[in-house]
């Protein structure tokens, strides 16, 4: 295990540690935009396996699947639950790729930091599967600490492990003692919030889902059994520039979200997270986000 400050910081230290110049990743997309630019900031060429809103964002591992089979592949990043649909890979999926990358003698980073939301057991972690298997942790936001900048790589490759701690890129691999303090603290409440928070997530899951519902035809959305997030599209805003839109909810409606420009999508894609909201603000959130874009479209 390397423990890094944050989950970015993990990628960039392995983008570093692996020397990509002149090779290619292979990245599930959508994904938040500062994926890529960390392997391309070392010279490596990305290769994006798009999920399809027409396929309801689910992953389509024919597709991945076929993607490392080019010769300059060298490494693959995924997540599951992935952000930003929520939507986790099966078990036999999982493990499906990590004899893929075994065989083709590549890295599959496997992004496991929301698998606490999922119902049911935990998996175990990828890196079990495969010693060409690495898992990148988190506890920001699956804990709600979105200020902690704490992660983890954890994989079976000792050589892989002592490049990694040799680069350890503006003390990437050095925490403050304070964010240790907060992550251990957490990690030994994890059973007792785990379940707490399965209970609440069930609840706001199908709020949102009713919500969505009540929307007709304007809101398009997967909400997920297995994570806090779900992407929405607002049809209606379709092809509109959306910049003042998101000015406008956030001072007219009081109400943020992670718009899809942040994971290379159009703006009318948008990521609603409600892991940390209460009942009550979700409720209200929902209702404001519906009139924003009916007042949008001028309906």
């Amino acid at each position: 295990i390397v423990v890094t400050t944050g989950r970015a910081a993990a990628v960039a230290l392995l983008a570093a540690a692996l020397e990509p110049a002149g090779r290619t990743v292979v990245l599930d997309a959508p994904i938040d935009r500062r994926m890529p630019a960390l392997w391309s900031a070392r010279g490596g060429a990305v290769h994006a396996v798009p999920r399809r809103l027409e396929n309801g964002w689910r992953f389509e591992i024919e597709r991945f699947e076929h993607a490392l089979q080019a010769p300059s592949v060298f490494a693959a990043q995924l997540a599951t639950p992935h952000d930003p649909t929520g939507l986790a890979l099966q078990e036999l999926e999982i493990c499906r790729l990590a004899a893929a990358a075994e065989r083709a003698g590549i890295w599959l980073l496997v992004d496991e930091s929301a698998r606490d939301l999922q119902p049911g057991a935990v998996l175990p972690v990828a890196a079990g599967l495969s010693p060409r298997v690495i898992t990148l942790g988190s506890l920001a936001e699956t804990h709600g600490l979105p200020g902690l900048r704490l992660a983890w790589l954890v994989m079976r490759d000792e050589a892989l492990r002592a490049r990694l701690l040799a680069c350890d890129l503006a003390g990437a691999t050095r925490p403050s003692v304070l964010d240790e303090a907060v992550a251990l603290r957490a990690l030994r409440a994890r059973g007792p919030w785990r379940e707490e928070q399965q209970v609440r997530l069930r609840l706001t899951r199908e709020t949102v889902r009713r919500w969505a519902a009540g929307q007709g035809e304007s809101v398009s959305i997967v909400v997920p059994e297995t994570d806090s997030v779900a992407l929405a599209t607002l049809v209606p805003l379709a092809g509109a520039d959306l910049d003042r839109w998101h000015e406008t909810l956030r001072t007219a409606f009081g109400l943020a979200v992670a718009p899809g420009a942040r994971f290379g999508l159009a703006d009318h894609h948008v990521r609603i997270g409600y892991g940390a909201l209460s009942h009550d603000d979700l409720v209200m959130g929902l209702a404001q986000l519906g009139a924003a874009v009916r007042a949008f479209a001028g309906g």
